[in-house]
């Protein structure tokens, strides 16, 4: 009849949860862990038996992710992952993003900034006259890709001049005349 279908999801939503165990767990874990990779251990129950098992969690999970383990038995291990927030870089998808202070001579005539990215220490050339909030970026040194190792997106260094505190006379001069040259 016409409810025939409707009756056959019915028996089939019935017949999945009938299988000896779906378990979920919420997992919350680091930016770093969720770039490296990581490795939690997760206690599941059988039969009233008590197993501890180590889950590896793939680079490149954000928050969302479900990352699916098998561990026998028919069981299903499903564990939800949410990504903390760095204190220092932003993360959207694969791109990252991190804020730099550079003093405002290397701003207005160029310099260098040592920049900290996710596993390393880099020197990023700032380009001359550089307006705040400009985005530097360095390829291929933001987060994995999920499921594809070699694949990475990109860091952007976003340039917050730096004013300068406790000026000689000397550099107030110099601004001061900076100031009076101005086109």
């Amino acid at each position: 009849g016409p409810f025939s279908g409707f009756e056959d999801l019915l028996g089939g939503a019935r017949r999945r949860t009938a299988r000896v165990g779906k378990l979920e767990t919420a997992v919350e874990i680091e930016l770093q862990e969720a770039y490296s990779g990581a490795e939690r251990y997760v206690t599941i129950s059988t039969d009233g038996n008590n197993r501890r098992i180590a889950v590896s969690i793939p680079p490149g999970v954000d928050s969302g992710s479900v990352v699916r383990i098998t561990p026998g038995d028919g069981q299903e291990l499903l564990l939800n992952v949410t990504v903390k927030p760095h204190e220092r870089i932003t993360r959207k998808g694969t791109s990252l993003s991190t804020e730099v202070d550079v003093p405002l001579e290397d701003v207005i005539l160029g310099g260098e900034v040592d920049v900290q990215t996710m596993d390393k220490k880099v020197r990023v050339k700032i380009p001359p006259e550089s307006q705040n909030g400009q985005r530097i970026r360095l390829k291929g040194q933001g987060m994995p890709t999920l499921g594809s190792k070699d694949s990475r997106g990109d860091l952007y260094v976003v340039v917050r001049p730096k004013m300068p505190k406790d000026i000689t006379d000397e550099q107030r001069e110099l601004i001061g005349r900076f100031k009076s040259i101005r086109s």
